[in-house]
């Protein structure tokens, strides 16, 4: 049987234990990446909610301020309705970094649950 360690029939006694040890370990793998796919989705999940808590105070920031100048340009301070502009504005990229990052964790959650399901 020392022939060849590559011919599995030359040496093949019957007992096909090899084939099952490989197939057990292959289905644990298999049950492993699915397990850490279901933890990845559920932080996806957690990030998500994260954001959109997020979206929606930025959101609340920005009409505050942008009522806050309006006031403050109509009783004709400048100076206060161009700083509470200043931060309508630094909130308006706020919204636009956490709307990328909604789309991108909405697009891996999609990705990842197509996943899951197969």
């Amino acid at each position: 049987c020392g022939e060849s360690i590559f011919n599995d029939e030359s040496c093949s006694n019957g007992d096909d234990s090899m084939s099952v040890v490989s197939q057990d370990s292959h289905g644990e793998s298999i049950l492993r990446l699915q397990e850490k796919a279901q933890e990845l989705l559920r932080e996806i999940q957690g990030s998500l909610k994260s954001y959109a808590d997020k979206e929606q105070q930025v959101t609340k920031a920005i009409t505050f301020h942008m009522d806050r100048a309006k006031g403050r340009y109509d009783s004709r301070n400048m100076m206060g309705a161009t700083l509470s502009m200043k931060k309508v504005k630094q909130l308006q990229r706020e919204y636009q970094h956490v709307n990328d990052a909604l789309q991108f964790f909405s697009f891996r959650n999609l990705e990842l649950d197509r996943f899951c399901r197969e």
